[in-house]
């Protein structure tokens, strides 16, 4: 599908080819969805991880669509959590999507 959409963008005008690219971006954030589900359903007997807590919000950050608003991170380095790093990145962004759904267009929201 992505590469199909890739293919069509090639000819397209430009009214077409920002309905693709947006297309595009839905789609690939489609398919993190559904990675995050998938990892999600798997095997929980995995061991907790300590993780580096600024690192996987910038994971979250980027795993939602900010199209319409810009989320701004200041955060500040070295706090360390531990968790299992799939559950703690799908709530983050969870809560970063809700948030961003939540906000006029145009505004911005930090983190």
């Amino acid at each position: 599908m992505q590469i199909r959409l890739f293919l069509l963008a090639k000819d397209a005008g430009p009214a077409q080819k920002s309905s693709l690219e947006a297309l595009t971006r839905s789609l690939s954030l489609a398919i993190q969805r559904a990675n995050f589900f998938l990892d999600f359903t798997r095997d929980r007997s995995k061991t907790l991880e300590s993780l580096d807590l600024a690192k996987v919000i910038e994971a979250a950050v980027e795993a939602v669509d900010t199209q319409s608003t810009e989320i701004v991170c200041e955060l500040s380095t070295g706090l360390q959590v531990t968790a299992h790093t799939c559950d703690l990145a799908f709530v983050l962004a969870n809560l970063i999507q809700n948030a961003r759904e939540a906000m006029p267009v145009g505004q911005h929201g930090t983190v």
